[in-house]
C-alpha cells in the first residue's frame, strides 16, 4: 500500500503545467501571465503622483487643443482695471461707487449681480457709505458678495461681508480656489461650509433655484432642479469637487469696463448716444472683479496662461447655463479601459512578432488617445489615459523581454539544427511555428529527391584525398543551393549521395514541380562543375537523380536525447530506388508516375516503361525527365514524342511494328540508351510473348 502511495506521489509531482500544455501553449500562457503581472504593477504604480500630475497635464493639452467652448451671452463680467484706477482714484474707492454701480446695472435690467471683491472690513474713510450700499444692494434683492474660508490649519480666519451687507445680500458664496500641486486651477468644491461657491450662488439665482430644489449625490453628482422641470446633473469626482470647464482665454469673454458703465450712464442721462450700448445688461450676470495689479486675483488655468478669478467664476457659471459639464468617468470605468487596453496589447504581442506588436500597439495608443480628446471635446468626457499608456508600454516592455529571453533562445536552437538543411527564409518559418518538429512527426504528401555520383568508388581511387574533398565540398555546395533555391530541405549527405525534401518541413503546394525544378538545376550546375574541373584536368562527376511523390512519415526520429528530422516510407525507397535506375537507363533523371502527374503539363518527360523496384511489389510506370516545356528545341520534343509512340506500340503487343519504330528510332539517335533497351525487350517478346494477365513489366526468364 505504501508502495503504491509513493508511486502516487511521484506521479503528482511530474504533473506540471509544462506537460500538461503543448509547447506552443505553455509559451503563451507564460507570456500573458508574465504581460499581466506588468500590468497589474502598472496599475498600481500609476497612483504614485507623479503620474496623477502627468495626467493632469495630458487633461491640460486637451484644453489648449480644444480651445474656447460656447460661452453664453447671458454673463457680462465688469472690471476694476488700471484704466478705471487712474479715472476714479487709489483703491479702496468710496462705497459710493459701487452703490452708483449696482443701481445702473439694475436701471439697465442686470438679472444677477455677483462681486468678486470682499467687503470685510469698514470702509475708514466714510464709514456710513457701508450702510448706504447695503441699502442699495437691499433694494435691488439681486447682489450675491463673496466669502473666502482662511482655513484653521494656516492660521487665518474667514472674510466674510461686512454684516450689514451680508444681510442685505441675496446670497454669499465662497471664492477660495483650490489649486493642483503643480498650481493650476482645475477643480473646486461645489460647496464649503455651507456655503455654495460664488459662481454656482450666482447660477442658483439666476435660474431660480432654491436650496430645496438642490440634491447633492456624495461622490457622484450634483442634482438641480429648476422650475421648468428640468433636471440639471453636475457631475462629481471621488473627492466630491467639479471639474471646472474653463471655457476661455480673457479675450473670449464679454468684458466692460467699470468707467464705462458709468460714462455711458452718464451720456445717456445727458440725451447723448451711450459709448457702450448698457441695454446688452438687461437679463444677464454681471460679474464684477479686479484686473488690477495692484489687486492681485490670479490664477493659472489649463489653457497655459493666466487668467483673472472673476473668469474662474464665469466658467462655472457658464457650465451650468450652457449644460457642458466636464464629466469624469468613474473609477470603475477607468479599471475597464485600463485592463480593455492592457488586454489588448497582451493579445496583440501573442499574435505578431514583437516589431508588428510594437507598431500595432502604437495603434491602439494613438488611437485611444485620439478617442479621448473626442469624448473631451464632443462630449465633455474627462477619459484618464496615462495610467493606460504606462500600462500598455508595461506589457509591450514585458513581451518584449520574453521575446528576446525565451523566444530568441528557441530560435537560436532552431537555427542551429536547420541551418545547415534548409534555406535561411525556410528556417524563418520554420521559428514561427515550431511545434510542428514534434517527436514523431506528421503524415504528409511529399517529393522526395535523392542524387548519386556514378563511380564514385572508382573515381575516389584516381584522385588525391585533398583534391577530392574540394571537389564534394564545391559539389555539395552547388547541389544545395540548387535545392535552397526551390524550398526544399537537405535532409542528409550519404557519403557521395544527396537526399533532399520538397514539402516539409513547412508546406509546398507545389512540392513536385519545385523537386523537377531543382533536379534541373542540380544538372546545369553539375555541368558548369564539370567544365571547369576539366579545364583544370580534375576530371568530371557523373549524377544519377530520382524523384518520387508520395505520402511520408516526416518529423523527429530517434531518442528524446539525440534525433534527426527525416521522412520514412515505401516512398522514400522508391525514390533511392530511382535514382539507382538511372544508370541502366543511361539518362540523367527518373521520376516516378505520381510526380509526373502534378508536373507532366509544365515538364517535357519521356516515358520508360513500368517497373517494379527492388523491396516493393507495386508497380510504377517512370518517366525521364528532360527540362521545361517551351524552352527546349523543337527536335527534342519531337523524338519525345516519337519515342512515345514506339512505346504504345510496345505495350499493345504489336512487336513487328515495335521493332520497325524502333529501327529507324536507333538509326536516327544509334546512343539512345533506353531505345535499345525496347528493342531488346521487343526482340524477347517476339520470341517469348507475354501472358494475357501482363502487367507490362519486363522480367525476363528463359525456359530451359
Amino acid at each position: 500500500m505504501a508502495e503504491s502511495s509513493n508511486r502516487i506521489f511521484l506521479l503528482l509531482r511530474k504533473i506540471t503545467l509544462k506537460n500538461l500544455l503543448s509547447p506552443k501553449s505553455y509559451r503563451t500562457f507564460v507570456l500573458v501571465f508574465l504581460c499581466f503581472l506588468s500590468a497589474l504593477s502598472v496599475y498600481f504604480l500609476t497612483e504614485l503622483k507623479l503620474f496623477q500630475l502627468i495626467e493632469l497635464k495630458m487633461l491640460d493639452y486637451r484644453f489648449q487643443s480644444r480651445g474656447k467652448t460656447t460661452i453664453s451671452k447671458d454673463i457680462v463680467l465688469v472690471s476694476i482695471g488700471e484704466r478705471d484706477i487712474e479715472l476714479l482714484g487709489r483703491w479702496p474707492w468710496p462705497r459710493k461707487y459701487h452703490s452708483d454701480l449696482i443701481q445702473i446695472l439694475n436701471t439697465y435690467g442686470a438679472k444677477i449681480i455677483g462681486y468678486d471683491i470682499l467687503f470685510s472690513e469698514p470702509d475708514k474713510d466714510d464709514p456710513e457709505s457701508d450702510s448706504c450700499l447695503a441699502s442699495t444692494v437691499k433694494e435691488s434683492g439681486n447682489v450675491c458678495f463673496p466669502m473666502a474660508f482662511g482655513g484653521e490649519e494656516k492660521g487665518r480666519s474667514d472674510l466674510l461681508p461686512l454684516p450689514c451687507l451680508q444681510k442685505a445680500s441675496a446670497g454669499v458664496g465662497f471664492v477660495n480656489v483650490l489649486p493642483d500641486e503643480d498650481g493650476i486651477v482645475r477643480r473646486m468644491p461645489p460647496r464649503l461650509n455651507g456655503s455654495w461657491a460664488l459662481g454656482l450662488e450666482l447660477a442658483f439665482r439666476y435660474l431660480g433655484i432654491g436650496d430645496d430644489a438642490i440634491e447633492l449625490i456624495p461622490k457622484k453628482s450634483l442634482i438641480l432642479h429648476p422650475h421648468n422641470g428640468e433636471t440639471i446633473s453636475i457631475p462629481l469626482d471621488s473627492e466630491n469637487r467639479m471639474l471646472v470647464n474653463q471655457a476661455g482665454l480673457t479675450m473670449d469673454w464679454q468684458w466692460l469696463h467699470f468707467v464705462q458703465i458709468i460714462k455711458a450712464f452718464m451720456e445717456d442721462q445727458k440725451g447723448g448716444k451711450p459709448s457702450v450700448d448698457l441695454s446688452l445688461l438687461r437679463g444677464k450676470i454681471v460679474l464684477v472683479g479686479s484686473t488690477h495689479a495692484g489687486m492681485p486675483d490670479i490664477i493659472e488655468t489649463p489653457f497655459g496662461r493666466s487668467s483673472y478669478g472673476v473668469e474662474l467664476h464665469a466658467s462655472v457659471i457658464n457650465s451650468v447655463l450652457q449644460r457642458n459639464f466636464l464629466r469624469p468617468l468613474s473609477a470603475w470605468a477607468d479599471v475597464i479601459i485600463y485592463f480593455a487596453i492592457t488586454l489588448g496589447a497582451i493579445l496583440v504581442l501573442r499574435r505578431y512578432h514583437p516589431l508588428k506588436g510594437g507598431l500595432a500597439s502604437a495603434a491602439i495608443l494613438l488611437a485611444f488617445i485620439c478617442f479621448s480628446y473626442v469624448l473631451f471635446s464632443k462630449f465633455h468626457i474627462w477619459l484618464k489615459v496615462v495610467r493606460p499608456i504606462f500600462g500598455l508600454l508595461g506589457v509591450y516592455v514585458t513581451g518584449l523581454l520574453y521575446y528576446f529571453i525565451m523566444v530568441e533562445r528557441k530560435e537560436r536552437e532552431v537555427r542551429k539544427a536547420f541551418r545547415h538543411y534548409v534555406s535561411p527564409a525556410v528556417v524563418s518559418e520554420i521559428i514561427k511555428e515550431p511545434e510542428k518538429l514534434k517527436l514523431g512527426g506528421d503524415t504528409k504528401e511529399l517529393t522526395i529527391l535523392f542524387s548519386d555520383i556514378r563511380g564514385f568508388t572508382t573515381f575516389s581511387e584516381e584522385v588525391a584525398p585533398d583534391l577530392l574533398g574540394e571537389m564534394l565540398n564545391e559539389y555539395f555546395s552547388s547541389m544545395t543551393s540548387s535545392i535552397f533555391a526551390q524550398g526544399g530541405m537537405l535532409d542528409k549527405f550519404i557519403g557521395d549521395a544527396i537526399m533532399a525534401l520538397y514539402g516539409a518541413p513547412l508546406g509546398l503546394p507545389d512540392h513536385p514541380l519545385k523537386g523537377c525544378l531543382s533536379a534541373l538545376s542540380m544538372f546545369s550546375n553539375l555541368r558548369q562543375l564539370n567544365r571547369k574541373w576539366g579545364g583544370e584536368g580534375r576530371g568530371a562527376f557523373n549524377v544519377g537523380i530520382g524523384l518520387n511523390t508520395g505520402t511520408v512519415k516526416v518529423g523527429n526520429f530517434g531518442s528524446r536525447e539525440r534525433f534527426n528530422y527525416t521522412v520514412i516510407g515505401p516512398d522514400v525507397n522508391l525514390a533511392s530506388r530511382l535514382e539507382a535506375l538511372t544508370k541502366s537507363y543511361g539518362v540523367d533523371i527518373i521520376i516516378s508516375d505520381s510526380t509526373y502527374e502534378r508536373v507532366g503539363q509544365r515538364m517535357l518527360c519521356r516515358p520508360l516503361g513500368v517497373v517494379i523496384v527492388k523491396g516493393s511489389k507495386k508497380t510504377t510506370e517512370i518517366f525521364e525527365l528532360i527540362g521545361v516545356k517551351g524552352d527546349l528545341p523543337e527536335e527534342i520534343e519531337a523524338k519525345v514524342q516519337t519515342f512515345r509512340k514506339c512505346l504504345d506500340l510496345f505495350y499493345s503487343r504489336r512487336w513487328e511494328e515495335t521493332h520497325r519504330s524502333l529501327v529507324e528510332f536507333l538509326d536516327r539517335f544509334p546512343d539512345d540508351r533506353p531505345a535499345q533497351i525496347f528493342q531488346e525487350r521487343t526482340s524477347f517478346f517476339m520470341k517469348n510473348p507475354p501472358p494475357a494477365e501482363w502487367n507490362r513489366v519486363f522480367a525476363k526468364t528463359i525456359k530451359e
